[in-house]
């Protein structure tokens, strides 16, 4: 699929054959414009209708919005935009892109020139832009709860083709939300060098990749529940015939696998019990009133709040570990807000494409095998060449005569 900005095409072209012969990349190539919205065109866009199908849902001066639908796999909602130069102009796209927010379950992207950009470090050159110009961008972002993807190749994608007074600026970029970031953790976009045109190309890659395991994660709250310890000891009370390192990563394997079939060993078992306990403490009170005598009624209240301190500090104790003071800031069950920042970490800091001496490469199994090369470069280096004859140059030497008075011992 190719979306192609600044077209500059007028509508009366696509009515010549020849026009659109010579400009025709796929075989029955599908294509979406807003040419009748925009005079030139702004937005062009271009499909293979062998491998996908393109829905344009809502067409502007400056966005193309609609939905991608590749055999067997969800639908993935597209938005491509050509943002505006005049401020008041983009304010009517972010309203645009507002109301196009979709559910969240629905995947969405949102790739193309945005006009503006989000800090300071992203424009190199030039006057200083005022903070109003940031802040529609990072307003944008925040409203619509998208996020930046990763990137690798050119950090700047525009140059005013200057030598005097050369400008560079990060304006184009791709947003995804978290679902997106969900179903291609691995996604990310490369920044190409511009050939004809003074922004940058950008080629997105969301080839779905094996999820690896998800890294186990200790829970301080486990201490407290019944049986730890238990499974502790028979973790630990085995001899293996192996070197103690060995044998206490044997250990920590079994522990490990026994914890994890705990039924209290989810954080979700603790907001279910808690919930179960306060609906039967209120039931227990509620029965007080009619017989607060009841040596049995007042046993299991006295249990069911036992129970919920325990089980709150066990909750309280995992929001702590696991989330921090920023996600208590927004509020301790925004568990979309905790695990949009874990995708968008992971989805950041993954190695996505590698430079070496052999060459660029940019598959996940291409890149571990270039890194243990070059270790094993480092570590596995041969050993120089051993030489028979070493000439020591000789230097000054000590006379005969004062050989002995140098040995003889000192009193």
């Amino acid at each position: 699929m190719l979306c192609i900005l600044e077209a500059k095409v007028n509508i009366e072209a696509l009515a010549d054959p020849w026009f659109v012969n010579s400009h025709t990349i796929f075989n029955n190539e599908g294509n979406s414009n807003n040419f009748c919205h925009s005079n030139p065109g702004r937005i062009w866009i271009k499909w293979n209708p062998r491998l996908i199908s393109f829905l344009p849902l809502f067409i502007s001066s400056q966005i193309i919005h609609g939905t991608i639908i590749v055999v067997s796999q969800s639908p993935i909602l597209l938005s491509v935009i050509y943002a505006a130069n005049n401020f008041n102009d983009r304010n009517i796209l972010w309203e645009q892109l507002r109301s196009l927010v979709p559910d969240p379950s629905m995947a969405w992207v949102i790739m193309g020139d945005f006009n503006c950009y989000r800090s300071e470090e992203e424009k190199s050159g030039g006057n200083q832009s005022p903070s109003s110009q940031m802040g529609e961008l990072n307003k944008i972002i925040f409203d619509c709860g998208v996020l930046d993807l990763a990137s690798v190749g050119l950090y700047y994608t525009w140059y005013n083709q200057r030598i005097d007074s050369p400008i560079h600026i990060k304006l184009d970029r791709i947003l995804t939300n978290n679902t997106m970031l969900d179903r291609f953790p691995s996604a990310f976009y490369k920044v190409l060098p511009t050939h004809c045109s003074d922004h940058s190309p950008l080629i997105l890659f969301t080839s779905i990749r094996d999820k690896k395991p998800s890294r186990f994660m200790f829970k301080n709250f486990w201490i407290n529940m019944n049986g730890f310890y238990e499974e502790v000891l028979n973790a630990f009370d085995r001899h293996f015939n192996c070197s103690p390192i060995a044998a206490f990563n044997r250990s920590l394997q079994i522990l490990k696998k026994s914890l994890k079939v705990k039924n209290w060993s989810s954080s979700c078992y603790i907001l279910d019990s808690l919930q179960d306990f306060k609906a039967r403490q209120q039931q227990y009170i509620t029965d007080l009133q009619l017989d607060p005598m009841n040596s049995n009624l007042n046993f299991l209240y006295k249990q069911a709040f036992d129970n919920i301190n325990i089980l709150s500090k066990a909750w309280s104790s995992w929001l702590f570990q696991r989330a921090k003071t920023k996600w208590l800031r927004n509020g301790e069950n925004d568990l979309g807000f905790l695990f949009a920042q874990i995708r968008t970490m992971n989805n950041i800091n993954a190695i996505k494409e590698i430079s070496t001496p052999n060459g660029i490469f940019d598959k996940q199994e291409d890149i571990v095998e270039e890194v243990i090369k070059h270790f094993k470069d480092i570590f596995n280096s041969p050993k120089p060449s051993k030489e028979n004859n070493f000439n020591f140059p000789v230097g000054n030497r000590i006379p005969e005569n004062m050989i002995s008075s140098l040995t003889d011992l000192f009193f």
